[in-house]
């Protein structure tokens, strides 16, 4: 068994509203979470822009504003941001009931090119967008939690679509690229009451809100407001999950209440540079 270790990051390069701060993050050992202390006169995650994680230079971990991060975060029983002005950046998977399910998506780094880690990470850098109505930011050096070093591996990926129905109703999205394993999908509205996943004409999931949420408030979960969630781990298990290979229509489904603009957030895993 190997002891985990806590040790501070490299410190931003610039902190300047309107402006992108950059961590170069070490290599060497593997990453669980990033802790992200901030702070300023009127300085949180509603004031952070985009959030990306770049590995070998492929945006791995995309969320458009800090507030969507700590959204899924506190889905996932992670503390708030606001609770000691920390964001948290998570590689593990929080609440999955085996080892091996939660650390699977650890970010491993530190191991050579070989056989079995053709696609070694060699670059790695934490980016934030600082909005331009941020007061007096700043963000301290990033706390780095980290266990031994590993191939690179399976990657939890996440990535953005955006959406504006424009009425109450059924709304259909159907481009979301597929091929790979979907882990889990927020749809970020406050006007969806009701989710149905059609994988090439087969139902494959149906829940109204209210269901959908008990479903995850008896398993390991804490539903946000203005988020619904598809979440096939949501009783601990961490091998369910959508699986999209070789699949010729996915369509989501959504019936709202009401016009509003929608933010999906789609979290994949899969190879480096796939």
């Amino acid at each position: 068994m190997s002891l985990k270790t806590t040790r501070n990051g490299q410190s931003f390069e610039s902190v300047t509203v309107g402006g992108t701060s950059v961590s170069r993050l070490p290599l060497g050992l593997s990453y669980e979470k990033i802790m992200v202390p901030y702070g300023g006169t009127t300085f949180g995650p509603a004031n952070m822009g985009e959030i990306r994680i770049v590995a070998n230079g492929e945006v791995i971990r995309r969320y458009a504003d800090a507030t969507k991060l700590d959204t899924v975060n506190q889905f996932d029983k992670i503390g708030a941001a606001s609770t000691g002005k920390v964001l948290v950046i998570p590689f593990v998977r929080n609440g999955l009931i085996t080892k091996a399910a939660r650390d699977l998506t650890i970010l491993g780094t530190g191991m050579p090119r070989s056989q079995s880690n053709p696609n070694p990470i060699t670059t790695l850098a934490l980016e934030i967008d600082i909005k331009s109505d941020a007061d007096a930011p700043t963000l301290s050096t990033p706390v780095l939690h980290q266990t031994f070093p590993r191939n690179t591996g399976a990657i939890l990926k996440t990535r953005q679509y955006f959406y504006s129905p424009q009425g109450a109703g059924n709304f259909d999205i159907a481009d979301i690229p597929k091929g790979e394993l979907f882990n889990r999908i927020f749809f970020f509205g406050a006007n969806i009451d009701k989710l149905t996943i059609l994988r090439d004409n087969f139902t494959a999931f149906e829940r109204t809100k209210a269901i959908n949420e008990r479903f995850q408030v008896d398993g390991k979960r804490a539903p946000q407001s203005g988020v619904f969630v598809f979440d096939p781990t949501e009783e601990g298990f961490g091998a369910e999950g959508l699986v999209t290979f070789n699949v010729q229509d996915l369509r989501f489904r959504l019936e709202m209440s009401g016009a509003e603009d929608i933010e999906v957030v789609v979290e994949t895993i899969s190879a480096l540079n796939v």
